[in-house]
């Protein structure tokens, strides 16, 4: 005889049963405990690696090795001789760190960090395209000093010369570019953003699918006019986003997947507002003909390409012009996206939790290409009250054996439906078989 049980369970999740869950990882089995329950507060990627920032300043790198013939790093290793890092940046075949005194520092595949001749950095940014990199530092004085490639004059110094050794930007022969405070490398065709501290944005480099906000190319930094009040900048493969104080969203480049949100397919030389609807955007995120919008709440919404936008589409590689949100994603507090030809993004949690989602490629990155987001770390929980679930479990018990037909979220909430397919069930259940036994003896 069959009996179905429905049990209403009140889960309240403590310490040591996050400790049990079973995540699911990007990497392999055998992830470092360290980085796995560590917080990571900045990801890089680059060509042919990832770069990781942990919040105790150590960072973190998987991927391909060089020379050839390349190795994977499948999981990520730490970095020796790396500490008090506040930002990262990762490249074709090296990476940089900022340390929180100042100092900026190189390496390359198979060798240690060395130091860079920059003093009083704070924030760094480099291309990771498929032919060189080129390096943008700014220092505490608002000074942007720049090196590496230059074939589109992305270094700003009115020049198309490579550089060994960084040269400051400029706005013209006489004058440095000053008070920025963010600078974004873009990967593709070597196109470089600034944000000023008046909110005013700036570019340099190459000019294709109108990525500097007007036609042609600059050798020196130059003002887009019309962006003002500016909190936040985003450089993605063809097309750039930027984010107002007023929480208006701009857009420009190209457009072949409405990636700009226009309501059109028109490539834009000049910014134009996105009026898609999307609406309390703290900030923006452009990927290869995709773009992101990370909400108040901690929520995150994209439209463009459906094929990389996280959302698992029945129709891959269609153009979506309405946001949608991923809904594995809450609680984020920053997205990265990849933009050199491959369509992969990040986000990072709150917690310090990273969600990798779309297509990295073949070039040894260590992520996994997966259509929906996928958590690769799972950060000590912090201390506080933790809010209960509640759910509804069904079972079928047929002379002494017990089955696990199901859950039902208690009142149908969407939130807890998405914890329970992440919960993990066969601990959970191994738990209540005495309960059970008891029951089905009746």
């Amino acid at each position: 005889m069959k009996q179905r049980v429905k049990v209403l369970f009140v889960v309240v999740m403590i310490l040591a049963l996050l400790f049990s869950m079973n995540v699911t990882s990007a990497f392999a089995d055998d992830i470092d405990p360290e980085f796995f329950f560590s917080e990571i507060q900045q990801v890089g990627i680059g060509y042919i690696h990832t770069t990781f920032l942990m919040k105790d300043g150590t960072v973190w790198t998987c991927g391909l090795e060089r020379p050839l013939p390349q190795t994977s790093i499948v999981t990520p290793v730490k970095v020796q001789n790396l500490t008090d890092v506040i930002c990262v940046a990762a490249g074709l075949q090296s990476s940089l760190a900022v340390k929180s005194d100042g100092s900026v520092w190189e390496w390359k595949e198979n060798t240690l960090p060395t130091q860079i001749g920059i003093s009083d950095a704070i924030y760094a940014d480099m291309r990771p395209a498929n032919a060189s990199s080129s390096y943008h530092v700014v220092k505490s004085d608002g000074t942007v000093w720049a090196w590496g490639y230059n074939s589109a004059g992305e270094l700003g110094d009115g020049t198309t010369t490579n550089r060994s050794t960084p040269v400051q930007v400029k706005e013209n022969s006489t004058t440095p570019l000053t008070d920025v405070q963010t600078v974004v490398v873009g990967d593709a065709v070597g196109t470089v953003l600034f944000l000023k501290s008046d909110g005013t944005v700036w570019s340099c480099g190459s000019g294709a699918y109108g990525l500097l906000g007007r036609t042609g190319n600059n050798k020196y930094a130059e003002q887009i006019n019309e962006l003002t009040g500016i909190v936040d900048i985003s450089v993605g493969n063809s097309h750039c986003l930027a984010l107002k104080s007023d929480g208006t969203m701009w857009a420009w480049g190209f457009n072949d997947y409405r990636q700009l949100g226009d309501g059109t397919t028109t490539a834009r030389t000049a910014p134009v507002m996105v009026t898609n609807g999307i609406s309390n955007i703290k900030a923006v995120g452009a990927g290869s003909s995709t773009s992101y919008a990370l909400k108040t709440d901690g929520t995150v919404w994209a439209w463009g390409n459906d094929y990389s936008l996280g959302i698992n589409a029945p129709y891959p590689g269609k153009a979506l012009l309405t946001p949608v949100q991923i809904n594995k994603l809450r609680n984020i507090k920053s997205v990265t996206t990849q933009n050199n030809n491959s369509v992969g993004s990040l986000a990072i949690g709150h917690d310090g939790s990273v969600w990798c989602w779309g297509t990295f490629g073949d070039k040894g990155h260590g992520l996994t290409n997966s259509s929906m987001p996928v958590k690769i770390n799972e950060p000590t929980p912090s201390s506080g009250p933790v809010e209960p679930y509640q759910f509804s479990a069904v079972f079928e018990i047929d002379q002494g054996q017990i089955r696990f037909l199901g859950m039902e979220p208690f009142e149908g909430d969407e939130n807890n439906l998405e914890w329970f397919l992440d919960f993990p069930w066969p601990l959970f259940m191994a738990s209540l078989v005495p309960f059970i036994t008891m029951v089905g003896m009746r």
